[in-house]
């Protein structure tokens, strides 16, 4: 059956004859998302986990598939999350976990997705590994919302992820003393930078104002969320943004936990790790690594790469998977 994915709003297909011819183009989109991932099974993201906490970050575990086709795919993912949140509990682990609506068949049975959700929700709770109910393209942002305020309320060990300068009712729907938050920070504000092109001295002093402008303001919204929230991470893409917040507000750094993706080089973490900035570290293992590359992680030459070969890949066929053997011997015990 095709294997479904998002590139630049159309839905395309990766088929087996394109991939054969262009073999090579595929094993170097894999070798440059490859550090990104824990590896392909539970074990792998066990050893991962453990790594990390080593170092004194926190992590997020997520699994890495595709939406549930049907509901024993929903029900067997079901299962994996129940199975990592047993697993960070007996190993004592300082990680929480992070799951979305459609692997648990949100769009095939609303009667299954609650059973479902209520079973991860209700283990989270035993344990205190928290949950994180993740954004979905696919599933309407104010179903998310009621979901997560219901879960909440009932079992007060769930998360939810807000998008970057969400507001109004919903901001205090989401802001209570018992409440998780965790706010994504888009590609359109991931360079805080600033984005005024004028030329000459008169376009850096754009940039530079441009760019203090947009820090005071995630400051100040990052700053409400932390006042309103028992927990809040805010998650970035860029380790550089994470030190200019922290480094301006002493209340968001002591406040806010702040996450980067797996992957990132031991160089950049030391040094947030020695600015004494909280840290967690989202961690995703399974083979399913495509539609992860492209709709989450991917930017800059990795998305240009991956862009080119997915739009090329218009002519039908079966899509292309990632297995154990694709990670190679000894890739599963990467560490970040």
């Amino acid at each position: 059956m095709p294997h479904a994915l998002f590139a630049h709003g159309r839905v395309i297909l990766l088929p087996n004859e394109y991939v054969k011819e262009h073999g090579i183009i595929r094993r170097l989109i894999f070798r440059l998302v490859r550090k990104r991932i824990a590896g392909s099974t539970s074990s792998s993201l066990m050893k991962n986990i453990m790594s990390l906490n080593e170092r004194g970050m926190h992590a997020t575990a997520t699994l890495l598939n595709d939406r549930s086709m049907d509901l024993q795919k929903a029900k067997y993912n079901t299962n994996s999350y129940l199975q990592m949140i047993r697993q960070i509990s007996r190993l004592y682990l300082n990680s929480d976990i992070s799951f979305r609506p459609s692997q648990l068949g949100y769009s095939l049975s609303k009667e299954a997705f609650s059973k479902n959700i209520e079973d991860i929700a209700s283990l989270s709770a035993q344990t205190g590994v928290k949950a994180w109910l993740e954004i979905e393209n696919t599933v309407d942002y104010d179903s998310v919302l009621s979901i997560y305020t219901a879960l909440r309320d009932k079992y007060g060990s769930i998360g939810v992820e807000v998008p970057y300068g969400l507001n109004g009712q919903a901001f205090k729907q989401l802001s209570k003393k018992d409440g998780h938050m965790k706010i994504v920070v888009g590609k359109g504000y991931a360079d805080m930078r600033g984005s005024a092109k004028l030329p000459g001295h008169e376009g850096k002093a754009a940039k530079k104002a441009e760019g203090k402008r947009r820090i005071d303001d995630m400051i100040d919204y990052f700053g409400r969320a932390v006042g309103a929230c028992r927990d809040v991470i805010i998650s970035d893409t860029e380790e550089g943004n994470i030190l200019r917040i922290a480094s301006k507000s002493k209340e968001l750094k002591k406040g806010a936990m702040f996450e980067l993706p797996f992957g990132e080089s031991n160089k950049k973490l030391n040094k947030l790790i020695k600015s004494r900035i909280n840290l967690s570290i989202y961690v995703p293992y399974g083979k399913d690594w495509v539609t992860y590359a492209i709709n989450r992680l991917s930017e800059g030459r990795i998305r240009r790469i991956a862009a080119a070969v997915l739009s090329r890949s218009q002519n039908g066929g079966g899509a292309q998977m990632i297995d154990d053997a694709d990670f190679g011997p000894g890739d599963d015990d990467y560490a970040a």
